[in-house]
């Protein structure tokens, strides 16, 4: 389960009891929580470091330790757009360095079990313009990728999350709407995912499984794909609300050719 208000939950022992019953009563076995922390910045301009200073360290590990007893993993959950492209990957790489150094003055029992990103780049501008797509995909890819390594050294599992669709087809394109070449392969993002890290988690937020716009119907391939490879454990997204349909209003603006025109220009 995601859990985004951590700080509120571990501060307070009411809300940290609900939480754990919740957890007990529907079997929920992984959390995946929003790290409390603050971003610093050391060194001059030329030879400028980011790190990351871990907020409510205390809290934290009473937390974890309660959930360890109660045989819950808890992995730090961070994520931004931003994340994605080259010139952002120094903040998530400070997270890994952090929960690293966390863990290594924790005791075992109150120690991060793995770390989760969930970056969701497709907010980016310029997410419509296919070349750049390619290229916030392969950032975003390369990331992933020296996270793990990073997280794995830490004796961290790692993980991020995708958005369903990514696998489906684009009529325009004519390939997957992730698709990207990696590594010397063509494939959607997603299987790249489940080809490298540990686990991935799906964002296919749906309340039923059956159905044309269900679950099954989003997600069996990508399943499937996790079966055949054995690599990642994959983790699908299930919506615990229902809500009713609302209307939706778009924007105009500039017309496409002008828009994707904008996008590209360097001057």
């Amino acid at each position: 389960m995601w859990v985004w208000t951590t700080d509120a939950i571990i501060r307070d022992t009411r809300e940290t009891g609900h939480l754990l019953e919740a957890c007990r009563a529907e079997r929920i076995t992984h959390l995946w929580m929003q790290l409390p922390y603050k971003v610093e910045s050391t060194g001059s301009e030329q030879t400028s470091r980011t790190s990351v200073r871990i907020q409510s360290a205390d809290h934290l590990r009473a937390f974890i330790r309660k959930s360890h007893h109660q045989g819950i993993e808890i992995h730090a959950l961070d994520g931004s757009p931003e994340f994605a492209i080259q010139s952002g990957h120094a903040i998530p790489l400070a997270v890994i360095d952090a929960v690293a150094n966390f863990n290594s003055t924790s005791k075992p029992a109150e120690r991060f079990d793995g770390i989760h990103f969930d970056n969701e780049p497709y907010l980016l501008l310029g997410w419509g313009n296919t070349g750049l797509r390619e290229e916030i995909l392969h950032d975003l890819l390369t990331l992933n990728l020296e996270c793990q390594h990073k997280a794995r050294k830490a004796g961290l599992t790692f993980g991020v999350d995708v958005p369903f669709w990514w696998n489906a087809l684009d009529a325009e394109a004519g390939e997957a709407a992730g698709a990207v070449t990696f590594q010397g392969s063509r494939k959607a993002a997603t299987f790249h995912c489940i080809d490298h890290l540990d686990n991935v988690g799906i964002m296919n937020y749906r309340d039923r499984a059956d159905g044309a716009d269900g679950m099954l119907a989003h997600g069996l391939d990508i399943l499937r794909y996790g079966d055949q490879t054995a690599h990642a454990s994959v983790f699908m997204g299930v919506e615990t609300f229902r809500y009713e349909p609302q209307p939706v209003w778009f924007a105009l603006g500039l017309p496409e050719s002008e828009f994707a025109t904008a996008l590209t220009d360097r001057a």
